[in-house]
């Protein structure tokens, strides 16, 4: 409630402007939302009930994805033992929404934004046994040297130590296959996890800007072994994924090629497809899913 009022407070139009108050006013107003140490509540795509640090509350997280996260929300509860593999996890809404919702899950989150990797973890520490989130930093593609999960860990590990990063609302960016930048490392999830999981039901949730063709080419090991669904962002708008050399439609074709099937949840700037293996299931509907192995 204490949110909703600030909220409507901030953005009236005689106050919105006034940003010399809110600077000074923040603080406060989070020491506010935290009262207990246990973070604040916030309704994620209003489903999902999580705890997490007042400053990662900034955004309007109850509007956040509703479709993407109520495949999210079904697919867990199906699954509560299930593992999230969450590529491009920003400050780790789907990560902490999945952790939330079955303690028993685990969770591997993947961004190349390292401020974002120290976000994830920020947003993620109040969840039952925060223990089970691994939190790395680089970019997924189809095209990397070998690497194992335990060494992208230790490299995580080394570059938050080294930056100091700490995750605040105020320092995080996007970051795709299009950054040039050379200290970002870079894996194929087929390196990373495909003798790491085993056989238990796993879902690859995917946002990376345009590059998503990328990922999937360097997934194809554990897409065919483990049968994932995907719950991917697909970028065919404002030339995203021209700029990463393939169309919505080779992403249609490579997944069609590997026997799955495609329901779009939503169409915003970007589309949301819930995609699903026709070997484990005949339909495409998360909340009617059979497990993925008994």
């Amino acid at each position: 409630m204490l949110r909703q009022i600030a909220k409507a407070i901030r953005h009236h139009p005689m106050l919105e402007r006034a940003d010399p108050l809110w600077n000074a006013l923040r603080k406060p107003y989070h020491l506010a939302l935290g009262f207990g140490g246990y973070g604040t509540k916030v309704l994620v795509g209003g489903r999902v009930a999580v705890r997490i640090p007042p400053d990662l509350s900034v955004w309007d997280l109850e509007q956040w994805e509703p479709e993407a996260i109520d495949a999210l929300s079904k697919w867990v509860k199906q699954h509560p033992g299930g593992v999230l593999i969450d590529i491009g996890s920003s400050f780790g809404i789907f990560s902490g929404s999945a952790m939330f919702l079955a303690p028993k899950a685990t969770v591997i989150a993947i961004d190349g934004d390292l401020e974002s990797v120290a976000a994830t973890r920020r947003f993620c520490q109040y969840a039952p046994a925060p223990c089970r989130l691994t939190a790395i930093h680089g970019l997924i593609t189809d095209a990397a040297l070998p690497c194992s999960l335990t060494e992208a860990i230790a490299r995580t590990e080394a570059s938050l130590l080294a930056t100091g990063a700490r995750g605040t609302s105020d320092n995080l960016r996007y970051r795709n296959l299009n950054d040039t930048s050379k200290e970002l490392p870079r894996y194929k999830l087929d390196d990373l996890l495909v003798d790491v999981i085993g056989s238990r039901p796993t879902l690859i949730k995917c946002d990376v800007e345009g590059a998503e063709l990328h990922v999937l080419r360097g997934a194809v090991c554990l897409l065919r072994k483990l049968h994932c669904n995907l719950l991917l962002s697909v970028h065919p708008q404002y030339g995203m994924m021209e700029r990463c050399g393939h169309t919505v439609h080779d992403v249609a074709k490579f997944l069609e090629d590997l026997d799955y099937c495609i329901e779009v949840l939503a169409i915003d700037w970007e589309e949301h497809w819930w995609c699903t293996p026709r070997v484990t299931s005949g339909s495409s509907d998360p909340g009617s899913l059979a497990p993925v192995h008994s």
